[in-house]
This record gives C-alpha cells, sequence and structure tokens, in this order.
C-alpha cells in the first residue's frame, strides 16, 4: 500500500518495504554466504520464497570440474552421468545410460542393411514412445541414415516395407509400352 493510500485512510505513514542490507553476510544466523536479497543469501532466500522455514544448509558438495567425458576420444568436460553436454543430451533422449549408449553408439554398421559407411543413428519403438523422448525400454538398435529414414516414411509398419518389396520385384519399367524415360524427350 502506497504512502499516500495510508495517509488518505488516517493511518500513520510507515514505510512500505523492510530494508535489509544489500552487502555482508546473510541475516540467517551461523550463515556466512554474501547476501543475494532481502538480507540472505541465495539459497536461503530460495527457502523464503517456496515459504519454507529458513533453515541451516548442508555444505556444498564441490563439483568436480576435471572429470573427461565417457565417451571414447571425447575430451570435453563430464556434465552428468560422467557425459560431456553432447553426448549426455543424446543419452539423456532415449532416457540410456552412459554405458548402452557408448556401446549402441560405437556400433560400425546399420542393424538392417549392415552399411558400414555414414553415421548411426539410435532407432527406437515410435509406437512405445511417440514423442521427442524414449522410455529406453524400446531401443532397437542403431540404423544408417537411410534405413532410419526409410523406416520413419513407412511409419515403422512392417505391412507397408512388405508391400514396397513386392512392387519393387514385380514393377515393369515400362508402363504402356513406353519407358519413363521415353515419356520426357
Amino acid at each position: 500500500m502506497g504512502h499516500y493510500a495510508q495517509w488518505q485512510r488516517g493511518e500513520t505513514v510507515r514505510p512500505l518495504l523492510v530494508r535489509y542490507p544489500q552487502s555482508g553476510t546473510c541475516r540467517f544466523d551461523g550463515c556466512s554466504q554474501p547476501v543475494r536479497t532481502r538480507g540472505l543469501c541465495q539459497r536461503h532466500y530460495k527457502q523464503e520464497l517456496r515459504g519454507a522455514d529458513l533453515t541451516e544448509l548442508p555444505p556444498k558438495v564441490a563439483r568436480v570440474k576435471d572429470r573427461e567425458c565417457a565417451y571414447p576420444d571425447c575430451t570435453r568436460v563430464a556434465h552428468a552421468r560422467d557425459l560431456c553436454l553432447k553426448h549426455y543430451g543424446r543419452a539423456w533422449a532415449f532416457n540410456l545410460t552412459a554405458e548402452t549408449f557408448i556401446r549402441l553408439t560405437y556400433q560400425t554398421s546399420c542393424n538392417a542393411c549392415g552399411d558400414a559407411g555414414g553415421e548411426l543413428h539410435i532407432d527406437h519403438d515410435h509406437s512405445c514412445c511417440p514423442g521427442p523422448r524414449s522410455c529406453g525400454q524400446c531401443i532397437r538398435g542403431v540404423l544408417c541414415m537411410s534405413c532410419n529414414t526409410a523406416l520413419g516414411h513407412v511409419k515403422d509398419d512392417a505391412g507397408r516395407l512388405e508391400a514396397l518389396a513386392n512392387y519393387l520385384a514385380t514393377s515393369d519399367p515400362e508402363i504402356g509400352g513406353a519407358s519413363w524415360g521415353s515419356l520426357y524427350k
């Protein structure tokens, strides 16, 4: 409530806010952390925002900054699950442990066609997990870009794949007595 509203109602005009020092140490007894807001350190202020009683805080655990990513040949600093941010993000998307993620991504050939060239992609059953993340239980293997794209276009439907294979085996390259090439000359 503003000063004018206090005066208009006939109340004694009082300060609008309790002013806490913005420097020094936290006002919580026994806390020596620097002040962040309202006379409290950051961690005690978060307790106050949640509406919790202010309590003594457990000591912070120092993060180990010099661990390297567990992914072979990666020299980045580990972020979580012993993986760097890049590898952790991919493992998180498929809900995989670091060991399983490394084992899958270190395969050298496509599980469908056997192609050993190019980047391989982790494949999961989209009927189990239709969203952007996987539960980790429906991982089917790794596929090359072509097989992964083809599987996506047929919507993981084995019947549709069979029909396409039959079509390729029985199709006639000439339609109506003329080849496709001669139609466009």
